[in-house]
């Protein structure tokens, strides 16, 4: 019998996790009881509720609405599936499209230049979301509108035509280009360094223990299409 985890925990973040709402209301009170002999308080101002439920007759998933669990006396407001949360920097649900699109959309109306408001997505608004995009669950798909979303918020201010390649955009800026990182590319190969540790050979191991900067530079050498000897595991 396959082991069944129903809590984790990092720093002062806990998530409790069951099949069966009878189960979560107990361990929540579980939780309070042992929180409070230890001195803590349990804040259910900062807490919420996911509850996801299957339908059988058009093989959906439904997120329930109603408050469903209660602590100290007062009901956990419950997410709705559209809505958007994080956990320890990482985003849940849309991932993180819906809270980009929004600062680009800021981005694009401050009163900026065209080459300010390139700079400021290709080297701050970027990077500020590689952690949750290389450690959440992104697949291929959603990085790809990830990609066409800042493709689509750099394009008006530089007046680029509309059958400009997509290599325009993601080519090094030393190339006459924009640089601005491929993300179904990049960030698929920036996670390959959180395996390089287990790796056999001593300079792959090596990279596991690099700075973030460099990793990135490489990551953009091997985009760039330059020999990926890093890479070959």
């Amino acid at each position: 019998m396959q082991p069944c985890v129903r809590v984790l925990a990092f720093a002062d973040d806990v998530v409790l996790v069951s099949s069966r709402v009878f189960d979560l209301q107990s361990n929540l009170e579980v939780l309070y009881a042992e929180l409070h002999r230890a001195g803590l308080l349990f804040n259910s101002g900062k807490c919420c509720a996911v509850s996801l439920v299957t339908s059988g007759h058009d093989h959906t998933v439904k997120a329930i609405t109603q408050p469903s669990f209660r602590v100290t006396g007062n009901w956990i407001p419950q997410v709705a599936q559209q809505h958007l949360w994080s956990y320890v920097g990482v985003q849940f649900r849309d991932y993180g499209v819906a809270d980009i699109a929004e600062k680009l959309g800021r981005i694009s109306r401050a009163p900026l230049k065209s080459q300010q408001s390139l700079h400021l997505v290709r080297t701050y608004l970027l990077h500020k979301y590689l952690h949750a995009w290389t450690f959440g669950r992104l697949n291929v798909d959603a990085l790809r509108r990830l990609d066409r979303l800042v493709r689509g918020s750099v394009r008006p201010g530089l007046a680029v035509p509309r059958d400009t390649p997509m290599g325009y955009f993601h080519a090094p800026i030393r190339s006459s280009d924009l640089g601005v990182l491929q993300l179904p590319r990049f960030i698929p190969r920036l996670r390959h360094f959180d395996h390089f540790g287990r790796s056999s050979v001593d300079y792959i191991a090596e990279c596991s223990r690099t700075d973030i900067v460099t990793v990135t530079k490489i990551c953009n050498l091997v985009t760039m299409g330059l020999p990926n000897t890093l890479l070959a595991i």
